[in-house]
Parts: structure tokens; C-alpha cells; sequence
């Protein structure tokens, strides 16, 4: 079994950030049509990032699996009362 490659802070600053440009590019659209779908996808990417920080930033990576699984569960459940709140 191959081990995955770690990765450090920098590249997953990177992943950041090009995921916050996702964000904005998809907030800069001008049509209203697709506002709901863009707003979904920036709420959904936002929850990712979130994920990550908690993941990478505050090592909640190496924490206990309950901590990993509670953390996971509590973004998910921010994906679902965001996205109800926007409908």
C-alpha cells in the first residue's frame, strides 16, 4: 500500500486561495438565473475551506477519530442550515 504524499502549509494556503477565487468569480456573474447555483456552489466551497483550516491549520488532522468524525459531521451540518436559510 502506497502512502499519500503530506501536504504542507503552503500548498494547502494555495488551495485556499484558489478556492477563494472560485468564490469570487462565481459571486461575479451577472446573471440572476444561475444566482441560486452560484450561491450553493460559494456556500459549499466556503464549508470546504472551513474543513480545511479546521483539518490543516488547526490540527484537528492528527486528533482523536470521534474529533475528526465531529468536525466533519458539524460542517455538514453548517452546509445544510446555510443552504435552508438561503432558500
Amino acid at each position: 500500500m502506497t502512502k499519500l504524499p503530506t501536504l504542507s502549509s503552503t500548498h494547502i494556503w494555495l488551495l485556499l486561495m484558489a478556492l477563494t477565487l472560485c468564490s469570487w468569480l462565481l459571486s461575479a456573474g451577472p446573471d440572476v438565473a444561475t444566482g441560486n447555483i452560484a450561491t450553493a456552489a460559494i456556500i459549499g466551497i466556503a464549508v470546504i475551506k472551513a474543513r480545511m483550516v479546521m483539518r490543516y491549520f488547526m490540527e484537528v488532522k492528527s486528533a482523536p477519530l470521534w474529533l475528526r468524525r465531529g468536525t466533519d459531521v458539524w460542517a455538514g451540518v453548517m452546509f445544510a442550515a446555510l443552504l435552508f436559510q438561503h432558500i
